[in-house]
Parts: C-alpha cells; structure tokens; sequence
C-alpha cells in the first residue's frame, strides 16, 4: 500500500486526535493537553516537533502507564 504526504498528514492527525481522546477518558490532563499542541501544529503548521519531543527523558510519554493504581480511570 502507497500512501503520499497527504494521506500520511491526515492518519498522523487521526492517530493524535485518539490518543487524545484515549488521555481525556482515562483523566490523564497533562498529556492530553500535550496532545492538544501537537494537534494544532500537525493542523496549522504540517510540523511534528512537538510531539517527538514527547519522548525521551524520565517523565516522558515513553514512561507513562495508564492504571488506576497511577490515579487514572
């Protein structure tokens, strides 16, 4: 299967809007609203930097674990 640049930009913020989603449910605030930018920068400025930044580091988004023992729903 091809996709091109669009069909890449549109999954990309599809996959961004269920996480999200995901993150609102289970009360996670911070994330979700980390989500919230990154979702206007892939709308507004076709970018991704935001959202890598996400990642690495201690209290990333690479160590979160979602569970009701961590206080989420």
């Amino acid at each position: 299967m091809n996709f091109n640049r669009n069909d890449i930009e549109i999954h990309y913020c599809q996959s961004l809007r269920a996480l999200k989603f995901i993150f609102e449910q289970t009360e996670v605030h911070y994330w979700a609203k980390w989500i919230e930018k990154d979702l206007d920068e892939c709308e507004n400025e076709k970018s991704v930097h935001h959202h890598i930044s996400a990642y690495g580091g201690m209290g990333s988004l690479s160590d979160l674990i979602i569970c009701t023992q961590n206080g989420h729903l």
